[in-house]
């Protein structure tokens, strides 16, 4: 196995679940004031939706490719939503109180 390659390819799979994080983030700021979703809490609305965007991703890179999906790549995509979740809605907090303690020496 070529080190370079493993590398590249972490690196890529880490982009790819930054730019899906970004965008729930989005559509969860965008949707979070309907009707139906206000009912909902907002972390568990953005667990459920990283969940569908994520699996989605994974299966229309999959069909795209054209390789077989095995279970444990499915349990990894799971996972993978988890993060992405996390990453949508405490992400931004957490870089806004790493700045604040690097910048203004304030840790709120």
């Amino acid at each position: 196995m070529n080190f370079d390659l493993s590398v590249i390819d972490v690196t890529s799979i880490v982009g790819v679940l930054g730019v899906i994080a970004f965008v729930v983030a989005v559509i969860v700021q965008m949707t979070k004031s309907i009707p139906l979703i206000v009912k909902i809490p907002t972390q568990l609305y953005a667990i459920i939706l990283s969940q569908i965007v994520t699996l989605v991703a994974f299966f229309g890179y999959a069909n795209y490719s054209n390789f077989a999906v095995k279970w444990y790549y499915v349990a990894l995509v799971i996972f993978s939503g988890f993060v992405v979740a996390m990453v949508a809605t405490d992400g931004w907090a957490s870089v806004k109180t790493l700045w604040n303690r690097f910048t203004a020496g304030t840790t709120e």
